[in-house]
């Protein structure tokens, strides 16, 4: 059992060092310039020790939760999948296979003429091939086509796959 998260979307971690910025933005407005004493104003500076010490602590909490925030937001971003249970049980999957006009475009990097679309069919047979004996799935298409059956239910056979 892994307790780190598989991102699916790990080119979101370079914005985390975007959390950061709340402390950059707090630590240049921390630069202190002179005071400028007033008379009036005398009497609330007396008072100030105990209040002062507890808007300090507060503006640290509201900048932790800027961190946080920022930083929960990238990760969320990354999309992080959890594998609790070590992986022991029977997947059930879903096979979405594009079957739209632009599929039928020269697939990248092929020798051989295939199109997108035969590709997209060679991959999703390779993982039905990685698939256990207790695995279940479905094919679906993107567009309907009635040449292709519409799964109603995840089978375990893979030549009905």
């Amino acid at each position: 059992m892994s307790l780190l998260p598989t991102l699916l979307s790990s080119g979101w971690m370079w914005a985390l060092p975007l959390a950061a910025a709340p402390v950059v933005v707090h630590l240049a407005f921390r630069l202190r310039r002179r005071p400028l004493q007033l008379p009036s104003l005398m009497f609330f500076h007396r008072l100030s020790p105990r209040l002062h010490a507890r808007r300090k602590l507060r503006d640290l909490l509201v900048l932790a939760l800027r961190v946080a925030l920022i930083a929960a937001a990238v990760v969320a971003l990354a999309h992080p999948l959890w594998r609790i249970g070590g992986g022991s049980g029977a997947a059930a999957v879903v096979l979405l296979i594009d079957n739209s006009a632009s599929m039928s475009a020269p697939a990248d990097g092929r020798d051989d003429g295939a199109d997108r679309l035969r590709v997209a069919i060679e991959a999703a047979g390779g993982l039905v091939a990685a698939f256990g004996s207790d695995d279940r799935a479905a094919v679906v298409t993107s567009v309907v086509d009635r040449s292709v059956p519409i799964a109603d239910e995840l089978v375990g056979d893979r030549a009905r796959l």
